[in-house]
């Protein structure tokens, strides 16, 4: 007689799936994307942006999947320089420009009259509260001392943070111009709508030629960040579960299915016993 468990194993097998499915896109979320040197070296300085300052505003996570698929075109366009933070595994790319898809896709500058390297140069980027190190979450865990870099893929410019703490967004003064060169790096705090900022401070210790450093060959090295994954229609859906906890599209369809096939496992498992009895 056929096992009766059997009844249960399209609901296994679906589970199976989308679990993979979930850790494929759970790994490809925290991935950066590769940083174009060449961009970068085709720049004498950062490009001008046509706009000041900017409001950083709330998005969801499909922005921040919008910015993994035009990774590469963002870059060519306003992409100067690349921030690295190797204590919590921070890697992105620094733009000249400020919108919503630059801050889902690296950092971008704050101060368009700031050069790379002197006084405060002032960095955010976009915020997802809900799971995941991407982009900047890392930020709590960076320690006093802690060494970060900024290059522009001829220069590093290298800082150890002095500063840590989460500020009300009133409180300007951490965006000020300073005499000493330093680099504040913010993102928000909390969940959407929040009013507190997390805010890291460096004060630059060195400077040196890029092929002196080992930072030229961990902005050089090729990115694991699936292209073919980010294209995928169900990527958004498990994006925006793990990154804002949200539960939509292609999920409600999976839960459905599964629960369906659960059911159906269930009425065969039973029928099936008492067919036996």
């Amino acid at each position: 007689m056929r096992k009766r468990w059997l009844w249960f194993l399209p609901a296994a097998l679906m589970l199976v799936a989308i679990l993979t499915a979930g850790g494929l896109v759970w790994r490809n979320l925290a991935t950066p994307p590769a940083l174009d040197v060449q961009a970068m070296q085709a720049k004498a300085q950062a490009p001008k942006a046509p706009n000041g300052p900017a409001k950083i505003s709330e998005v969801s996570a499909i922005t921040y999947v919008q910015a993994q698929t035009q990774a590469a075109r963002l870059q060519q366009q306003s992409g100067y320089a690349a921030l690295l933070i190797p204590s919590v595994a921070i890697k992105l790319p620094v733009f000249a420009q400020m919108t919503n898809l630059t801050l889902a896709a690296g950092v971008a500058r704050y101060f368009p009259d700031r050069p790379l390297g002197v006084g405060n140069n002032v960095f955010a980027a976009h915020n997802f509260h809900g799971g995941g190190e991407v982009l900047l979450t890392a930020l709590n865990r960076v320690k006093i001392g802690a060494a970060v870099y900024l290059t522009d893929s001829r220069q590093v410019y290298t800082y150890r943070v002095i500063d840590n703490r989460v500020v009300k967004e009133t409180e300007i003064q951490v965006l000020a111009e300073t005499k000493e060169d330093r680099v504040t790096l913010i993102r928000c705090e909390g969940p959407i709508g929040t009013a507190y900022r997390r805010v890291v401070v460096a004060r630059r210790v060195a400077t040196t030629k890029v092929a002196a450093t080992k930072v030229h060959q961990q902005v050089s090295a090729p990115s694991k960040l699936s292209q073919w994954l980010v294209r995928q229609p169900w990527y958004s859906a498990f994006a925006l579960l793990f990154l804002n906890g949200r539960i939509t599209g292609w999920l409600w369809g999976l839960l459905l299915a599964f629960v369906s096939l659960m059911l159906l496992g269930g009425v065969g498992f039973v029928r099936q016993g008492t067919a036996a009895d």
